[in-house]
């Protein structure tokens, strides 16, 4: 439960005697997935943010190798901001295919506060109840299941900051794909 985590981490930043968490509503809509390489895939969708005015967290995206974020509507309702963006990303992403036909991966799109004082954390949309959009293709695969989860930034130590905040510690929606067995069957 995302409440219980945060409640933990802001125990722990109590007891460090750091400031506490402050959450980031946090969605995104994937349109398509494809993969260029035996290490890179592309991913395409559309991403929000909602977050108290004054704070804007930004958004980091560590596994990206390529990035374009399209920003297309910032607004306000009441005391809190909206952004949106349409995204391009190409992540790196290792793909094992050993086991083809049969053989499956895990797409993970980790993001992460672009700013880390004060200390954010992105929460999942609780309005989103599917990450896919409607018409969404992914080459060759099906998708059996997806759901978010806290890391630990994958790439850096964690550590407490100079500015006495609680490392950050990112979103990653994770997607796990079954090749569709009628494509190899057929070419």
């Amino acid at each position: 439960d995302v409440s219980d985590y945060i409640n933990t981490r802001n125990a722990i930043a109590a007891a460090r005697n750091v400031a506490p968490l402050i959450p980031i509503t946090f969605g995104i809509n994937v349109y398509a997935i494809s993969i260029t390489s035996e290490n890179l895939i592309n991913i395409n969708g559309h991403m929000w943010q909602r977050f108290p005015k004054n704070h804007n967290p930004g958004i980091r995206f560590p596994q990206a190798t390529k990035l374009n974020l399209n920003k297309l509507y910032e607004k306000e309702e009441g005391d809190t901001t909206i952004i949106g963006w349409d995204i391009n990303a190409e992540n790196k992403q290792k793909i094992d295919y050993s086991k083809y036909p049969f053989d499956y991966f895990n797409v993970q799109i980790f993001v992460q506060p672009q700013e880390t004082t004060p200390a954010y954390i992105f929460i999942p949309d609780p309005k989103q109840d599917n990450f896919l959009g409607k018409k969404t293709t992914i080459e060759a695969f099906n998708v059996s299941h997806s759901f978010f989860a806290y890391t630990k930034q994958p790439y850096q130590k964690e550590l407490i900051n100079k500015s006495k905040q609680l490392s950050p510690r990112g979103l990653t929606l994770h997607m796990k794909l079954h090749r569709k067995l009628i494509n190899p069957l057929i070419t």
